[in-house]
């Protein structure tokens, strides 16, 4: 069964060897009533010696939402693998509250773990302010996860929050504010993982993470406003080695100009940052805007160009997605985009359903048609024979037998005076057998092998984000 082990500012004090604050069941009590023999003085108290017994995996920490300690060194809090920390109500300590707090001053480090051994801990409520740098993970193997809280730096110097050391090591915030004292201060990414779900940004900095490293990082972020962001998610993520780095932004709010990642070069050759339901600038009405950045090419959210007939938001109204293949694009490159996914029900169509993208290259003189192996889709449904299975079908040609794109006209508005409008489909047959369609999600992606700025200069590409179904 687990301990209980009890902290608050005051208490029984490091290396004291004294149980006093420790307990084999769940106390309901204040601290008031505990006494300061009845708990430890603080987080660094309880793992170095504070206690005769010392805390092992699966104990629970307690903090007084009232605890307020202040280091005035360099401190290693040495958390135990497997531990729990909560922040508790003072006046009843077995309600979660939210608000202890663990600091260092002046110019004095914060580090989590005391090892490079493999180690997990978990911590809600407690707020943690570093007044120079915060060390969250070090070792391989290590993760701690940081729930409903505050973290930042008192300091006003180049200050970091590092995650790594090691391969596979681990940073999960949740619910969780970050504040800073500087513009200057950020996260390092050092070959391991950022996970941030909820919360946000509560001060003004340049950049958010920083990669060093050279095995591979990723950054996932989701449903965090980032409005604070003066100048990027990300820098330097991918000019280490051949590091492998993603970045996944989803449901973030942004500034004006705030880009995801700010890498020159612009990316590796294995790293990719991605956006999706983005809110940026005054996109107030929507998580709308999304954008991909990799190797060999970018997307983003183009409003002056679209499909009369195409996708509409709140925000932006008409929209198209701006696909700009780089030098590096190719067959074997190719720059990938998904458009859309949604359910197809296979009742609602008879003998096979088609599915079309519609598309369009803009120039300062006439573009010429493009064919199958250049630009090309493809569908991925549920199997006919077996629904759990997918099936891939695509409409690319290669350079020896592709066959040019079908033009139309008047279904865009576009920005400048000259234009070819195409469209692209997929059919498949609805039935029992292996390789046709069955009812399921559908997923519609778009491949662009060429740099269409080569075939004629100034020629910009877009595609509809919009498929019909028929």
């Amino acid at each position: 069964m687990a301990n209980y082990y009890y902290v608050k500012a005051g208490g029984i004090s490091s290396g004291a060897s004294d149980d006093g604050g420790r307990s084999a069941t769940k106390l309901t009590t204040s601290f008031t009533t505990m006494g300061t023999g009845g708990y430890y003085d603080s987080l660094f108290a309880v793992f170095n010696g504070g206690p005769a017994t010392a805390p092992t995996a699966g104990d629970i920490i307690c903090v007084s939402d009232a605890h307020a300690k202040s280091y005035t060194v360099n401190t290693i809090l040495a958390i135990t693998d497997g531990t729990l920390i909560y922040s508790v109500d003072d006046t009843a300590a077995s309600v979660y509250k939210r608000g202890a707090s663990e600091i260092t001053s002046g110019t004095f480090d914060l580090t989590f773990f005391n090892s490079t051994i493999s180690k997990a801990a978990y911590s809600k409520g407690v707020e943690y302010i570093s007044g120079d740098d915060i060390t969250a993970c070090t070792g391989e193997h290590q993760k701690l996860t940081l729930e409903d809280c505050l973290i930042g730096f008192a300091g006003t110097g180049t200050d970091k929050l590092t995650v790594g050391g090691k391969d596979d090591t681990q940073l999960v915030l949740k619910n969780v504010n970050m504040t800073a004292g500087s513009p200057s201060q950020y996260i390092n990414i050092l070959d391991s993982t950022l996970i941030w779900t909820g919360g946000s940004l509560d001060s003004s900095i340049n950049v958010l993470t920083l990669g060093s490293g050279s095995s591979g990082s990723a950054v996932i972020i989701e449903d965090v406003n980032l409005v604070n962001l003066n100048t990027a998610i990300s820098t330097n993520m991918s000019q280490v080695g051949n590091d492998m780095f993603t970045l996944d932004a989803n449901r973030v709010t942004l500034a004006s100009g705030v880009v995801l990642d700010s890498s020159t070069p612009v990316v590796a050759k294995f790293a990719e940052v991605r956006g999706n339901a983005l809110k940026i600038g005054s996109d107030t009405n929507g998580f709308s805007s999304f954008y991909l950045k990799n190797y060999v090419g970018e997307v983003s959210k183009d409003t002056e160009t679209y499909r009369i007939a195409g996708v509409t938001d709140q925000a932006d109204g008409k929209f198209s997605a701006a696909m700009v293949g780089n030098t590096n694009v190719s067959i074997a490159q190719p720059l990938a985009f998904e458009l859309s996914n949604f359910f197809v029900d296979t009742d609602d169509y008879t003998g096979s359903i088609t599915f079309e993208v519609a598309f369009c290259i803009e120039g300062t003189s006439q573009p010429a048609v493009i064919n199958n192996s250049q630009f090309h889709i493809e569908v991925e449904h549920a199997d006919g024979a077996d629904d759990t299975l997918g099936v891939v079908v695509s409409s690319a040609g290669t350079p020896l037998d592709a066959t040019n794109h079908t033009t139309t006209t008047g279904e865009w508005a576009v920005d400048g005076a000259f234009n070819i409008q195409m469209t692209d489909s997929v059919t498949v047959s609805i039935g029992g057998s292996a390789g046709n369609i069955a009812s399921g999600v559908v997923r519609v992606n778009a491949y662009l092998t060429i740099n269409v700025d080569s075939i004629q200069a100034g020629d910009l590409f877009f595609v509809c984000r919009k498929v019909d179904v028929s």
